[in-house]
């Protein structure tokens, strides 16, 4: 089967049920497992790289409003591909190429082109994503067999810090210029590491709030997840904003409890990474570090605490 995946976390997912090979052709933000990086880009990002945050909503806004997403689709190399399978998503239309633009290039395939659109917006429907994708790709078992190893790594989360007292009041913050609150899965993630989310519901959407809006849900705890950066973007972007001086009167940013991560790696991609950011959160938030999430938390790019970027 010759497969093209137009999102990271469906890259993740079908290297994790064994289809690596697989792949003919790949989105330009998938980066992981960094085996792929040789294959083919067939879509462009138009967004400036260095564009601050605020332009970016900015710019993400207008093309919004034209019913655009910051993603293009290189007709020409899909067609080339020939692919069996094209993996999308219908989640996000910032991040997605447009429905319209897919199905006028499957329009010009020479033989007909299943395609694959993914829509998890809690953490149970990104791993029953693997089973749509084992199904697509006749791996039914091996989905299921990376499926509940996943899941008992969540149920093995969710014991550890079920009966740890009080929750930890949590603000996820998915954006900082303008601020934005983090729904979907991430909720939940919070939940299950032994928090409460004070601000984003599970599987509804991520929406704009203000700093006096994040100061009133008076949280004891920040993550930053900015979403689509990386942890020194996002680290840059926080310190730029003064956004510690905006939050100063919380006991969050008061008692240090504020942790950056890279959102790109992590939080962000409904794909079985998940499962890696639930732990890592975790470990943050109870300060338990490489013990609990062995596989992230020792690396020094995977999250940064306040009083390290106040240095």
């Amino acid at each position: 089967m010759r497969i093209v995946s137009l999102l990271p976390a469906a890259t993740e997912a079908l290297c994790a049920l064994g289809l690596e090979a697989d792949l003919v052709g790949i989105s330009h933000e998938c980066d992981y497992p960094p085996s792929i990086g040789h294959l083919p880009r067939v879509t462009r990002n138009w967004l400036d790289a260095q564009a601050s945050s605020g332009e970016i909503d900015s710019l993400v806004r207008q093309r919004a409003a034209q019913g655009l997403g910051w993603a293009t689709l290189d007709e020409d190399l899909l067609i080339e591909l020939a692919p069996d399978l094209v993996v999308t998503q219908s989640l996000c239309h910032v991040c997605a190429v447009s429905d319209q633009e897919l199905h006028s290039c499957l329009t010009r395939m020479v033989r007909p082109v299943r395609v694959v659109s993914l829509s998890a917006m809690t953490l149970g429907e990104a791993l029953d994503g693997l089973l749509v994708l084992g199904e697509a790709t006749d791996v039914r078992q091996r989905a299921l067999q990376v499926r509940d190893e996943l899941q008992a790594r969540v149920d093995a989360t969710l014991r550890r810090y079920q009966n740890r007292g009080q929750p930890v009041r949590v603000a996820m913050l998915e954006w900082l210029d303008p601020p934005f609150t983090a729904g979907h899965w991430t909720p939940e993630l919070v939940t299950l590491a032994g928090g409460i989310d004070v601000l984003g519901e599970v599987g509804q959407r991520s929406v704009a709030t203000t700093w006096p809006q994040v100061v009133a849900a008076n949280p004891q705890w920040i993550g930053v997840i900015a979403c689509g950066l990386s942890l020194e973007r996002a680290a840059d972007e926080w310190q730029r904003l003064g956004c510690a001086a905006q939050l100063s009167s919380t006991a969050a940013v008061r008692d240090g409890q504020v942790v950056v991560f890279d959102g790109s790696a992590f939080f962000n991609r409904p794909g079985p990474r998940l499962v890696d950011s639930l732990e890592l959160l975790a470990a943050a938030l109870h300060g338990e570090a490489a013990e609990v999430a062995p596989r992230v938390a020792g690396d020094p790019t995977a999250m940064l605490r306040l009083g390290e970027l106040m240095r």
